[in-house]
């Protein structure tokens, strides 16, 4: 989660309430953030829901959506932005399937249904286990399809992580 989101999101003010919500190593990581590497996933996540619960305690599927395609708006800069006007969604799944070990270091993505304006994405192996998860994923995965220039797009998380069963899958639909 980051401090624009949560300020744009909800306002200016809402930062310190934020930050004042999470543990001491939480607001520290928040307060001062990384000018070169990412978040550890387990820090980002803190965050994220830190503030959902904070601000939408009953909207938490919601705000996940929002804070996935602004995360992707955040994301996706300078060449990507430009790769994105001019590649269909399945160029990008072929793409994101093959370049996730690039920006993550577990879990594995893949498109196993890359049809015209229809696909399946599946996320496995993942560490971070939470449904909400899912919803976060499909926010930026319907993000980076509007920046591609699609009108329409779906996201339906259609599997999550439960029990024996360790993969998100997501259904998606664009025109």
């Amino acid at each position: 989660m980051t401090t624009s989101f949560v300020e744009k999101e909800f306002g200016p003010d809402a930062r310190e309430e934020w930050l004042d919500s999470m543990d001491a190593e939480a607001q520290h990581a928040f307060r001062f953030p990384l000018a070169t590497s990412w978040y550890p996933l387990d820090l980002y996540w803190t965050g994220g829901m830190a503030a959902c619960q904070r601000f939408t305690p009953g909207r938490l599927g919601e705000t996940m959506r929002k804070w996935g395609a602004h995360a992707a708006n955040t994301q996706l800069t300078g060449i990507y932005r430009l790769l994105l006007k001019f590649g269909s969604p399945n160029l990008m799944l072929s793409a994101a399937s093959r370049m996730w070990g690039t920006f993550n270091s577990e879990g594995s993505m893949s498109a196993p249904i890359n049809e015209k304006e229809h696909a399946v994405l599946k996320l496995e192996n993942f560490p971070l286990r939470d449904p909400l998860f899912g919803q976060l994923l499909a926010g930026w995965v319907e993000e980076a399809f509007r920046l591609s220039g699609k009108k329409t797009v779906t996201a339906t998380v259609t599997q999550a992580p439960i029990a024996d069963r360790d993969f998100f899958e997501l259904s998606l639909s664009w025109s």
